[in-house]
């Protein structure tokens, strides 16, 4: 590279990156479940499996899961999906929401 053109600021020709998921611009919001699994499953929830409200309608999904070595709680990490107005389709404390296995 020419010494003149070390320097130069060349323009920016690609396009912004898109909003990160769960900003308010995304479509889902990271969230963490504590599962109440039976003895068998106690070590996994399949990832994408449809997280449901109490309605049964679906309000997310999961993405992987494990068993807490000290808790012995499983612990499911998804996503929940944002409704038209941005608010979350399910929020912390929500009744009813169960996983679809």
């Amino acid at each position: 590279i020419p010494d003149a053109r070390k320097h130069e600021v060349l323009p920016f020709l690609g396009k912004d990156a898109p909003a990160p998921l769960g900003s308010e611009q995304g479509g889902r919001l990271a969230a963490i479940f504590d599962v109440a699994t039976d003895e068998a499953h106690a070590w996994s929830v399949l990832g994408d499996s449809p997280i449901r409200d109490a309605t049964g309608r679906v309000v997310g999904f999961t993405t992987t899961s494990a068993r807490g070595a000290i808790t012995g709680r499983t612990i499911a990490l998804g996503y929940v999906k944002r409704g038209e107005s941005g608010a979350p389709l399910a929020l912390a404390g929500d009744a009813g929401l169960t996983l679809e296995s």
